[in-house]
């Protein structure tokens, strides 16, 4: 049996960095807070936040508002959860096309597909109505399994499609998530 573990943002789409600190900071303001500040604590949270530390999204969101002194109404609250699932939503829907049919072919070869992930709830609510769903027989969600992902001595090859999130890297490098076939020999694939 061959196996292909994959992690989700930075690798299948984009981590949507500046997308990410716009709507953070659109949190900021719908909670009441200063928009700079919760972006800044937001931030500072994402461990916690990626072992669902503080439950569900709209409690995330009031601990983290009143972190920096506000105290936002339920309102407040459902509007910026919104604001946070479409963020979500909208990056799960940009895969490129390329990458679904490299899964494809990987799991037409008979290949059993994992996510093993660092996220934060919203993205696993939005998970299984996602283009890529269907392509992955089972999935590791920090914020589910209450841990980060970690190093599983694994053969781990990096791609820089979306993000150089690591410049100090030393191992295989693709360019796009697509040359995984040539990277694991797959390439009848």
């Amino acid at each position: 049996m061959k196996v292909l573990l994959s992690d989700l943002f930075s690798t299948l789409v984009s981590g949507g960095d500046a997308e990410r600190d716009v709507v953070n900071a659109r949190m900021g303001a719908v909670l009441g807070v200063d928009a700079v500040a919760f972006q800044r604590a937001f931030d500072a949270s994402s461990y916690e936040r990626f072992i669902g530390a503080y439950g569900d999204l709209p409690s995330t969101l009031r601990v983290i508002a009143e972190r920096c002194g506000g105290t936002p109404t339920d309102e407040q609250v459902q509007e910026a959860t919104g604001l946070r699932r479409a963020l979500a939503q909208r990056l799960l829907g940009r895969v490129p096309v390329a990458t679904l049919e490299t899964l494809a072919a990987f799991k037409a070869a008979g290949w059993r597909i994992g996510l093993v992930s660092n996220i934060t709830a919203e993205t696993q609510v939005q998970w299984s109505t996602s283009p890529l769903a269907q392509y992955f027989d089972a999935t590791a969600f920090s914020a589910e399994v209450g841990a980060a992902a970690a190093s599983l001595g694994m053969r781990t090859i990096r791609t820089l499609e979306h993000a150089n999130s690591d410049p100090t890297w030393q191992g295989p490098t693709i360019k796009t998530f697509a040359e995984l076939r040539a990277a694991t020999g797959a390439e009848h694939l």
